[in-house]
């Protein structure tokens, strides 16, 4: 795992600027977003871009597998989501990768997918959800799709244990 990259689960866990009070026990479960965008070169900041497949991204797998080594506690995928054309591939990708870093003995605990229907842009969620390709209906203002359609349910239907899961809620 890249020692920048870990910084605040180090100052959770104690390893950095250990007097502010981290410690292990601070740090039982490592949640990781990722993205189509994030992975990037250090000095220069230019993005790997996932659909242009990019030789020098890391396998997700591989990522889970460091930090779940580095801090020796379980990982979840807090946030993943693609928005567009490629998001059924990027789906299908990601929890193949779940996969197999499950198959290699990483403790991945869970996905979640940001969001069900479609992720908006930041800059404009307007335009996100009017040309959203995976909702069956058409765009309306103050309507939210119910119902999604198209490659994107396809692909949450072929990995149904990795997005239905049973959870309980603290009382």
């Amino acid at each position: 795992m890249r020692s920048w990259l870990g910084q605040a689960w180090d100052l959770l866990a104690g390893r950095l600027e250990p007097a502010l009070g981290g410690a292990p026990q601070w740090l039982d479960l490592i949640g990781a977003n990722h993205h189509h965008t994030s992975q990037w070169e250090v000095q220069t900041e230019a993005r790997l871009l996932w659909h242009e497949r990019d030789p020098r991204r890391m396998p997700l797998r591989s990522l889970l597998a460091e930090a779940a080594q580095r801090y020796n506690c379980p990982v979840v995928v807090g946030e993943t989501s693609h928005v567009g054309a490629g998001r059924a591939e990027w789906l299908h990708e990601v929890a193949g990768e779940v996969r197999a870093a499950r198959a290699h003995g990483v403790a991945v605990q869970g996905v979640c997918v940001y969001s069900l229907v479609d992720r908006p842009d930041w800059l404009d969620r307007v335009f996100a959800l009017r040309n959203s390709p995976i909702c069956k209906h058409c765009w309306r203002p103050g309507w939210l799709p119910s119902a999604c359609s198209g490659r994107w349910h396809g692909s949450r239907r072929r990995w149904p244990g990795h997005w239905r899961r049973p959870c309980s809620r603290a009382r």
